[in-house]
């Protein structure tokens, strides 16, 4: 069996198991091995009951799709080895502060959501990827430069009128995308960010030309404006 069709019917069973209620797997030895060793999960059914995901201690990428989830389902805070998580496109209006707890987490995808704020405060060393466009967030964590691993930071399609001072502390930045909020920008801010290369900025109150000036008489002609 093609490594493909093995992960296809791992998925599957996973999900048969899910909306059984079945939390005791008991599969052929062979295929029990196998699912408790499942490191990544797509779930286009996220209103199914989620328990047996305790039973899956290797889990390291999650994907819930669809359901109309309106909070990160509890038993997500217990995946302790969790490097990727994604709950996007569903009516998720607050972020637990529990999110700590996943102290492996690599990129937080919770884009288009009715996020209003994100918690402020919550160790994320390893985080790299951050993606909270197209939500109803009004401002980002002061303490927002604490997530110095932080590469990929999306927030367009928000309600942000600034960012946060601490944003200069993210030295390993590579793309800021807040497109289509209504921030006024200090360009100084972007001086100590000098891993960036991608800067959004359309639909914001920003002139492009004195973006692209400021950048050119620093040397920093490799950014790239969108």
């Amino acid at each position: 069996m093609e490594l493909k069709d093995l992960f296809r019917r791992q998925q599957k069973l996973l999900v048969q198991i899910a909306r059984q209620g079945r939390f005791e797997l008991r599969p052929d030895r062979e295929t029990y091995d196998k699912i408790l060793a499942t490191r990544t999960l797509w779930l286009e059914d996220a209103s199914i009951d989620l328990r047996f995901l305790r039973q899956l201690p290797q889990l390291w990428q999650l994907v819930l799709k669809g359901g109309g989830l309106t909070a990160v389902p509890e038993v997500v805070w217990e995946l302790s080895r969790l490097r990727e998580l994604n709950c996007s496109r569903h009516t998720i209006e607050q972020l637990d502060p529990r999110l700590a707890q996943l102290e492996q987490l690599e990129a937080l995808y919770l884009d288009h959501n009715q996020l209003r704020e994100l918690p402020d405060g919550v160790p994320l060393p390893k985080l790299e990827d951050l993606r909270v466009a197209h939500n109803d967030l009004e401002a980002l964590p002061d303490r927002l430069g604490e997530w110095q691993a932080l590469e990929e930071l999306w927030v367009g399609h928000n309600r942000l009128t600034q960012l946060p001072d601490s944003l200069s502390q993210l030295r390993k930045l590579q793309v800021l995308d807040f497109r289509h909020n209504k921030i006024q920008l200090d360009f100084d801010c972007l001086q100590e960010l000098e891993a960036l290369h991608t800067i959004g900025i359309q639909g914001n109150p920003i002139s492009r030309r004195k973006l692209l000036r400021w950048l050119r008489e620093r040397g920093r002609t490799e950014v790239k404006i969108i």
